[in-house]
């Protein structure tokens, strides 16, 4: 709404200064510029302050704000809003200080044309931040974890017309799943599977049996506890009126399923380009808040006369020096 209003007062200003020009209002047009200038300071004030609140919380960091595409834009849009704040501050002064240099002062009547063109540029940054996503990248060191084991361990066996599969999960020592799949290649398969049978060799002691649920036409499950070692595997699959199929493997479970390094690797320092933005920026908002209230209190209580105009103090003189006097002719 602010920018809406500062753009629209600008556009109306320049319209207004071009009839009051071509009409020979020459002062007309200098003081309609005058009194625009209190309105677009507060208009600028509340876009600053707004926009200081809003980029702590769409961009993260001053690593976001310069390394994504979303704060390059965004620093594009600040640069033309300081072009177009100064060339307002350029027309304010030339239009109230006498002392500005003459190139400055005659330049009151171009200014807002150039202002108004700066603004109308403004629009396509703006379209860009409203099509792309915030830069709210984590702050601080980025970490990796260290490498883990494998989820699950599988392992497949071909024997004759038979493909056996063993999935071993999570594949470290202590509880496992162990999953067992059998299914023929020939169609039609030469007998059904009736059953399978699953072993645990571990090294010094005797295979165990680990019982098996059945969960498909194909698939069969068992928990087993396995110890971090070597281990040997052995599958049996049965058929009816078929000899059975054996496909033994051996699986190192320390290697392959030792727990993760919970600890995570430090790759990339933080530092000041890391830093969250918000808390400052909503800090230099707030400051400037209050600021800002309290300068419009006092422009206001001062227009209406509740605050004497300053006076500064009469230069002591000697005894005896002459002081001079206003002559009127």
């Amino acid at each position: 709404l602010a920018a809406a209003l500062w753009a629209g007062g600008v556009a109306a200003l320049c319209v207004a200064m071009y009839v009051l020009l071509r009409a020979g209002r020459r002062a007309s047009a200098r003081a309609l510029a005058r009194a625009f200038g209190g309105f677009a300071a507060v208009i600028v004030g509340l876009l600053t302050l707004s926009g200081i609140a809003i980029m702590g919380a769409h961009v993260h960091s001053l690593d976001s704000l310069v390394s994504t595409a979303y704060g390059q834009t965004l620093m594009v849009k600040l640069g033309l809003f300081v072009m177009a704040g100064s060339i307002g501050l350029v027309t304010t002064l030339a239009v109230r200080s006498s002392w500005a240099p003459r190139p400055l002062r005659a330049s009151w009547i171009r200014a807002p044309r150039l202002e108004l063109a700066v603004l109308a540029a403004t629009l396509v940054p703006a379209a860009l931040l409203t099509a792309s996503a915030p830069a709210r990248e984590s702050s601080g060191p980025r970490l990796q974890p260290a490498a883990t084991a494998p989820a699950a361990a599988k392992t497949f066996a071909t024997v004759g017309d038979v493909i056996m599969s063993v999935v071993v999960e999570p594949d470290r020592p202590g509880k496992n799943f162990v999953t067992v799949s059998a299914v023929s290649t020939r169609r039609p398969a030469p007998g059904p599977i009736m059953a399978v049978a699953l072993s645990i060799g571990r090294a010094g002691g005797r295979p165990e049996t680990v019982p098996l649920s059945p969960l498909g036409s194909d698939q069969w499950q068992g928990v087993t506890t396995l110890p971090a070692g070597t281990v040997t595997i052995g599958t049996v699959v049965r058929r009816s009126g078929l000899p059975a199929v054996r496909a033994t493997t051996v699986r190192d479970v320390a290697a392959a399923g030792a727990p993760a390094v919970s600890r995570p690797v430090q790759i990339e320092g933080g530092g000041v380009m890391r830093r969250p933005l918000e808390p400052v920026l909503t800090r230099i908002a707030i400051v400037g808040a209050v600021l800002m209230m309290a300068v419009l209190a006092f422009v206001a209580l001062r227009a209406r006369g509740r605050i004497p105009p300053l006076r500064t103090r009469a230069t002591p003189r000697a005894p005896g020096e002459l002081r001079p006097r206003r002559v009127e002719r």
